[in-house]
């Protein structure tokens, strides 16, 4: 799967990544050229498919892993990656069985467990956090893609955080 937990090898990584960028783009290379080069590299680091790893599908990944918590549309995706909303939808259903909107979620719902398991942070800032407005709205988010409400989740896990 795309989404990534940030070990300390990963981490270490990233900093090297970040470091080299700026010695790069202090060189004259361009920002998008320099991500498009973390792109691929992180494509590599978790192992996804070589199709995967480059192209628009991993220029959406990175920006809906970035952006997840904004409001993001299809069309704003697709227009950031510059291929059609159909192109987009078919990339995502083809290469991962999901929708763009559907990975959106997955991602908020991915990262608001680890907010809940790995912090003391309350519920209506994690919502906030993930791209909420409202903790109600969170709540019933959160239970219909993991089957427990926050709260029953992060009780279940009590010894995580």
């Amino acid at each position: 799967r795309p989404f990534v937990r940030f070990d300390a090898s990963l981490r270490g990584f990233c900093d090297t990544a970040m470091r080299d960028s700026r010695i790069l783009n202090g060189a004259g290379v361009r920002a998008d050229v320099a991500g498009s080069i973390l792109v691929d590299a992180l494509g590599g680091a978790i192992g996804l498919p070589p199709e995967i790893e480059s192209g628009p599908l991993a220029k959406a990944i990175a920006l809906i892993e970035a952006r997840f918590a904004e409001p993001l549309t299809v069309q704003g995706i697709a227009r950031a990656v510059g291929v059609s909303e159909t192109q987009l939808f078919a990339l995502f259903e083809d290469r991962l069985q999901t929708s763009p909107l559907r990975f959106v979620v997955q991602q908020r719902m991915e990262r608001a467990a680890l907010y809940l398991t790995d912090t003391r942070m309350p519920i209506a800032e994690i919502a906030q956090q993930v791209g909420y407005g409202d903790q109600s709205a969170f709540s019933r988010a959160f239970r219909r893609f993991w089957g427990e409400t926050p709260a029953a989740y992060r009780r279940g896990r009590a010894g995580s955080a």
